[in-house]
């Protein structure tokens, strides 16, 4: 059985929560903002040190958070 991962290059997230937004859409969770992981936010971006580093919940077998991200800071 093939296992997957989510790679994040932190030095490329622009902080847009594109990812954040798409993912709440696609599961049909409340689009307010979260500063961390919930059961009604299962991707957050947070500002740590002029850098946003993302935290996901890693269990879409295709994530839609991946394909919307405007600069390729997100590899399945």
């Amino acid at each position: 059985m093939a296992q997957y991962g989510i790679l994040f290059d932190v030095t490329r997230c622009i902080g847009c929560y594109a990812c954040v937004d798409i993912c709440k859409k696609e599961h049909g969770l409340p689009l307010q903002r979260e500063k961390d992981l919930s059961a009604i936010s299962y991707t957050v971006v947070q500002k740590r040190n002029d850098r946003n580093v993302r935290k996901l919940c890693m269990h879409c077998k295709t994530p839609t958070c991946v394909s919307v991200c405007p600069v390729g800071a997100l590899e399945k």
